[in-house]
């Protein structure tokens, strides 16, 4: 009997990874990712209000912005990857890297149901409004499924899966810098 990704990605990385890979379990990326954006949605909700002052007018950008980050977490960063990993010579295919990346946004979710959770309650939370442990709780697995799932999908080591996240998110960091 396979197990649930959703909950074995925690603590069983690697395995969840090969499972995947190997097409033992199921597992759909696009949900994951989707939710972590509307998580960054839902951080930026007040200031995107701020600017339009109204809430009808805050939903075209809105879902704007929820599309442009589904297509950078979904399209543009696997490919990134792949073309860091071709320095070394990664043996994965932007597909698998899609999967590792809807693995990695898992954690993030725990910020969501805590914004979901103040949603309810009528008051709206901005992504550093949320509780600072959820938030490295969600930093520290995020990171550490991103890396090992580079490592088995390229064939590297944690080193070099480390750095080709590094380079691969590098020209986002650029592009921020740029909008300062």
């Amino acid at each position: 009997m396979t197990k649930n990704p959703y909950f074995t990605v925690w603590f069983s990385t690697k395995t969840t990874i090969d499972n995947i890979l190997t097409k033992q379990v199921k597992f759909r990326y696009y949900a994951p990712i989707l939710l972590a954006v509307m998580s960054s949605f839902l951080g930026s909700i007040k200031d995107i209000i701020a600017v339009f002052d109204e809430l009808l007018y805050a939903l075209i950008p809105g879902v704007i912005f929820i599309l442009l980050g589904y297509l950078g977490l979904s399209r543009l960063l696997p490919w990134l990857m792949s073309q860091a990993g071709r320095i070394w010579d990664g043996k994965s295919n932007i597909h698998e890297l899609r999967v590792v990346i809807g693995l990695a946004q898992v954690p993030v979710c725990l910020v969501l149901i805590e914004q979901c959770t103040f949603l309810f309650l009528g008051e709206l939370k901005a992504y550093w409004e949320v509780n600072i442990g959820i938030q490295w709780l969600a930093w520290i697995f995020y990171t550490r499924i991103l890396i090992i799932g580079i490592a088995r999908t390229q064939g590297f080591s944690y080193g070099i899966a480390f750095l080709n996240l590094v380079i691969s998110v590098l020209p986002f960091f650029v592009i921020r810098l740029m909008l300062l």
